[in-house]
């Protein structure tokens, strides 16, 4: 699952702030929306870049207003269709969700490969004392003992 990662600089940073919380607004849930068209997608289907269709923005309150707030101040390009991103975090790039998914199917392969060396292991005995799965039934057994020996305690 990738999210749509907001920093702490982008409070300060004087193209949000020209922006207006409005079109701040637009432009992080269309990113939320981005990475949402590719959750459970096969890699080849992640874009080079990310593009907000014109559609989805007019589906949104002064959307095409908010979005031109965007594109005046560089945050947003104007595309055929649509907006680019003009300028976006690092982590939050097309290329950055290839690279962690890739990170992600390295450790799954490798988990899966330490599973099957595991498989391949020589089971060992277990050893005295340790627990076989018999907990519940021992009780019973000691109960029946004691009777059995004589013991005053339980035959009551």
């Amino acid at each position: 699952m990738s999210f749509w990662l907001i920093g702490d600089e982008e409070p300060e940073d004087p193209r949000f702030v020209d922006a207006g919380p409005g079109a701040c607004g637009l432009y992080f849930l269309a990113g939320a929306a981005c990475m949402r068209q590719v959750r459970y997608r096969p890699e080849n289907e992640v874009p080079l870049e990310w593009i907000v269709s014109d559609r989805w923005v007019r589906g949104w309150p002064n959307g095409v207003r908010l979005a031109n707030r965007l594109v005046k101040v560089g945050l947003w390009v104007r595309v055929q269709g649509g907006y680019r991103y003009g300028w976006i975090q690092t982590r939050n790039k097309a290329d950055a969700v290839r690279e962690k998914r890739a990170v992600e199917r390295r450790k799954w392969e490798a988990k899966q490969a330490r599973k099957r060396a595991e498989a391949d292991l020589p089971r060992l005995p277990t050893p005295l004392g340790s627990y076989t799965g018999e907990l519940e039934s021992q009780p019973a057994q000691l109960k029946t003992r004691s009777r059995r020996s004589g013991d005053s305690r339980g035959t009551r």
